[in-house]
C-alpha cells in the first residue's frame, strides 16, 4: 500500500515542488551552513569522507538522542499534529469535496500549482465533524496558514 502511494505521490507535481522548496530550506541549507553537505545543480551531497561502520553508528545513536531531546522539550506538538489524525476524512468524502470545490477557496490555487488538501472549516481539535458542511477545500501553504486557529469558512 505504501508502496503505491509513494508511486502516485511521484506523479503529483505540486507535491514534488512543495517538497523541493522545503528540503531546500530545511535541512539542506541548515547542513550547508554547518559545512555537511555541499549543492551543485540540484544535487546534495556529504561534504565527509567515508565513516566507517563505528562512525555511523555513533552518528545514528546521536542522532536518536537530540530528536529524543528536542521532542522531550518541544513535546508531541513538534510534529505536524495532520499525521496524527484519527478519524481521517474517508477518500469517498473527500473526493466528493474536491470535485465540488474543485480549488483553494482562500487563494484560488489550482491542483496543478499547489497540493489541494481537505480542510475542517470548524477544526477537528475543537470537535468539527467530518460532515461535507464543515470541509473545504484548501491548498496546503493555506491550510498551515489556517492551522487550527479559526473556523473562516472560505467558501462563496
Amino acid at each position: 500500500m505504501r508502496q503505491l502511494a509513494i508511486e502516485f505521490s511521484k506523479e503529483d507535481e505540486a507535491q514534488v515542488h512543495y517538497y523541493e522548496d522545503r528540503i531546500k530550506k530545511m535541512p539542506v541549507d541548515v547542513l550547508k551552513g554547518h559545512g555537511v553537505v555541499e549543492e551543485a545543480d540540484g544535487v546534495v551531497k556529504l561534504t565527509v569522507d567515508d565513516l566507517t561502520f563505528e562512525e555511523k553508528a555513533n552518528l545514528r545513536a546521536m542522532y536518536k538522542q537530540k530528536i529524543g531531546e528536542f521532542l522531550a522539550s518541544r513535546g508531541l506538538s513538534t510534529w505536524d499534529y495532520s499525521l496524527l489524525s484519527f478519524d481521517p476524512v474517508g477518500e469517498s468524502l473527500r473526493y466528493e469535496i474536491l470535485t465540488r470545490d474543485r480549488i483553494c477557496q482562500l487563494c484560488g490555487a489550482t491542483k496543478e500549482q499547489e497540493r489541494l488538501e481537505v480542510d475542517h472549516i470548524v477544526p477537528r481539535s475543537k470537535h468539527g465533524p467530518n460532515d461535507p458542511d464543515n470541509l473545504q477545500v484548501l491548498c496546503a501553504p493555506c491550510n498551515r496558514g489556517k492551522s487550527n486557529r479559526d473556523d473562516t469558512d472560505f467558501r462563496s
